[in-house]
């Protein structure tokens, strides 16, 4: 009879105390490139124009070059091996840094910012399997560390970027995120070149390659539950990331600074849920509860915009930050709904795919709507609408089945 077979707990630092440093060092840099870049619009716009349509494809540019790369990452993967495709996805995020730190026009910095983003796109998708690789017996805590890390560093730059460019320079801005990412590559380097990640490496490159994109988790009623829950929680993310300075400045009638410290409000109020979601998820199995808390602080953020934009504004915008609770969750529904790393990573792959390409709406459906309606009222009710579309995933993934069971799959057995 085929049981699953349990991880041993060890110490967090036991044998692999590089890999902790070198994901926590990775979660830093995975949000802070729309997070500085949207609040010094105006500033960057002082050298040279940046039109409304520009930032739209600027919010754009992230989920497509995420959505793009997750059809490509587990092939990647499983050629190159995890760690040498996390320091190729840091190599490319660094070097789109450079190239936007010497733009000279909005389409460089959009081709900077396209860059550095498929290397962001690269590091999420691989970031679950090497959590479940290195971390198998502490998956719900090192999801919780480094989705917390992960959004603590998509709060300051809102806070900081601002401040820093109007002291320094936009660019000088910039090249502090790139000389932050440019440490992260550090402790993979040191990672890719030990003997047990060669091993690894050619273990990968000499088996068939089509292993690993063989399961058809989009089959999985909880695969499209997990994928359709990322989409539209990211959706919201990228859609306020892009335009909630504007929104705040035109709806509340704060100033510049005081519209980016709210936009760190909201990047602050995800960092409630990064710190208690993926921790509660691992013991309290009831997984639609945190769906109908989401549903209802998104109605209420989009809500409060609606009706009283200048008073509450604070709550508003951070009922809005803790609703996307969901992302935080589906990151560690990835590796609890699933029982090895291979599925582990098709199913990161695929609700990569299917959620950042959703998730290209969000910033370009916002500019699109605002320019037609010549307002907010209408982009504010069809974000709060769209919320509710999660009630089809806390209705699949109350049923608690793994990806495996969806699709008849066998458990690991034990010898």
């Amino acid at each position: 009879m085929m049981t699953a077979l349990t991880p041993t707990v060890r110490p967090l630092w036991h044998g692999r105390a590089l890999a902790l440093v070198g994901i926590l060092l990775v979660a830093v840099n995975l949000r802070t490139l729309n997070a500085m870049t949207s609040p010094i619009i105006p500033l960057i716009n002082q050298d040279f124009p940046v039109p409304t349509l520009a930032v739209s494809v600027l919010g754009t540019t992230l989920p497509l070059a995420f959505a793009i790369v997750a059809l490509v990452a587990p092939r990647v993967s499983g050629r190159l091996g995890l760690e040498p495709t996390m320091l190729l996805a840091l190599g490319l995020m660094l070097a789109g840094q450079l190239v936007r730190i010497l733009s000279f026009n909005w389409q460089l910095l959009s081709a900077g910012t396209l860059i550095a983003a498929f290397g962001t796109g690269l590091a999420n998708v691989v970031m679950s399997p090497i959590v479940k690789k290195f971390f198998p017996d502490r998956i719900g805590l090192m999801t919780t560390i480094y989705m917390s890390t992960l959004m603590i560093f998509q709060a300051i730059p809102a806070f900081t970027s601002v401040p820093v460019s109007e002291a320094f320079g936009w660019r000088s801005n910039l090249t502090l995120w790139a000389v932050i990412a440019l440490t992260a590559i550090v402790p993979w380097l040191i990672e890719v070149r030990s003997p047990a990640a060669r091993a690894a490496a050619a273990h990968a490159a000499n088996s068939p390659r089509t292993r690993i994109t063989r399961f058809p988790v989009w089959k999985s009623p909880t695969g499209v539950a997990i994928a359709l829950m990322l989409a539209i929680v990211t959706v919201d993310a990228y859609a306020m990331f892009a335009w909630l300075p504007t929104i705040m400045v035109d709806l509340a009638g704060v100033d510049l600074a005081s519209s980016g410290a709210l936009t760190g409000v909201f990047a602050l109020g995800g960092l409630i849920s990064s710190l208690t979601v993926p921790w509660m998820v691992a013991r309290f199995k009831k997984t639609y509860v945190f769906v109908l808390v989401s549903i209802a602080l998104a109605l209420i953020g989009y809500g409060g915009l609606l009706l009283s934009p200048s008073v509450g504004t604070i709550l508003w915008a951070a009922c809005l930050g803790v609703s996307p609770m969901l992302f935080p969750l589906s990151m560690a529904l990835i590796n609890l709904r699933t029982r090895s790393p291979e599925v582990s990573l098709s199913l990161s792959g695929f609700s990569q795919v299917l959620g950042y390409g959703l998730a290209i709406l969000g910033p370009l459906g916002v500019g699109i709507l605002h320019e037609a309606t010549g307002g907010w009222t209408w982009v504010l009710i069809a974000l709060a609408a769209k919320s509710l579309l999660l009630i089809f995933c806390a209705v699949v993934l109350a049923r608690e089945a793994h990806v495996e069971d969806d699709l008849r799959m066998p458990a690991p057995s034990t010898i």
